[in-house]
């Protein structure tokens, strides 16, 4: 009911200004109370009726072009929208006036996948203050698919930083979590993933709308399965063997000054190994002990001198 009122406060609020005949008025209320009975035909009929006696009336215009959006006829809504911008402009009105239609423009071409004339759209309405959030959280998606992370991160990190849509947040930590993952940052897409997990919890528990809560659900989902994926401890190691011909031995490894070196030259073969464990990266703290061991060895006796044994101990904690 709230829903219902709100709406239909802003159309009534713009029949108190508009340039609508007296006359026309039942057939533009019949519209409105048409839209929120979903009998979008319906509207559309009144509102053509409406239009075809009062053609630039703006409020009957801005109802048929969210009645087509609904409808997913999005041609003829984006060319009601871009008629309505004609109009502002034509009436000598600031750009900002048309904020939302340039807005409205920008998620039509988003859901047909015209990501460039989307994002133009939306750097309007974001370049006036216009659902400043939403467009970050849209121009974050576009620079994604359009593999730009560094701007996907820019955007996603405003939405999340902001929180004043609250059901913004899990999507764009979770979206954060992707565009780390393409960086190479791991710790970073490992913490955006936890944190996508507990945001969808306030989504959950607050009544926010059927679609807010499935997207929720479905971000919930999402991440656990990433996480589950992720929460694993493991061992690594490698072994490498190599071998090669110095000329010119010198009496301490990684010299080159001459009065060490020997002038014995020999074939020699470096046997390296390496060894480790990391914790889950899930958790709080994530602990990573290592081993790595550099053996060298000559074939000519007569160097055995200068061989060579080093290792290195570690202990890396993350938080």
């Amino acid at each position: 009911m709230a829903t219902f009122c709100s709406i239909l406060f802003l159309f009534t609020s713009h029949l108190a200004s508009a340039k609508i005949p007296s006359k026309l008025e039942p057939d533009y209320a019949d519209a409105i109370l048409a839209f929120h009975d979903r009998d979008f035909k319906e509207t559309i009929n009144k509102l053509d009726f409406v239009l075809s006696e009062v053609p630039e009336a703006h409020e009957a215009l801005e109802l048929k072009a969210l009645t087509l959006k609904t409808l997913k006829k999005d041609k003829q809504s984006a060319k009601t929208y871009k008629k309505l911008i004609r109009l502002n402009k034509g009436q000598g009105k600031s750009e900002s006036e048309s904020d939302s239609y340039y807005f409205e423009l920008g998620t039509i071409y988003f859901r047909n996948q015209l990501y460039s004339k989307s994002k133009n759209y939306f750097k309007v309405a974001l370049d006036h203050s216009f659902n400043k959030v939403m467009s970050h959280y849209f121009l974050g998606k576009i620079a994604y698919n359009e593999k730009d992370f560094g701007k996907a991160e820019e955007h996603f990190q405003t939405v999340v930083d902001t929180a004043t849509i609250k059901s913004l947040v899990p999507p764009s930590h979770f979206q954060l979590g992707q565009v780390y993952f393409k960086m190479r940052i791991s710790p970073m897409a490992y913490y955006h993933f936890i944190e996508a997990k507990s945001a969808t919890s306030l989504v959950l528990s607050e009544p926010f709308t059927n679609k807010a809560q499935q997207g929720a659900k479905a971000i919930q989902s999402a991440s656990e399965k990433v996480i589950e994926s992720l929460d694993k401890n493991s061992f690594y190691g490698n072994i490498s063997l190599s071998t090669a011909y110095d000329s010119n031995i010198n009496l301490l490894p990684n010299t080159v000054t001459g009065d060490i070196a020997t002038g014995a030259g020999t074939a020699k073969t470096l046997f390296n190994f390496g060894a480790g464990y990391v914790t889950s990266p899930t958790q709080q703290y994530q602990f990573a002990p290592s081993y790595r061991a550099l053996y060298n060895y000559n074939f000519n006796s007569e160097t055995k001198s200068t061989e060579y044994f080093t290792h290195i101990l570690s202990f890396y904690v993350n938080h």
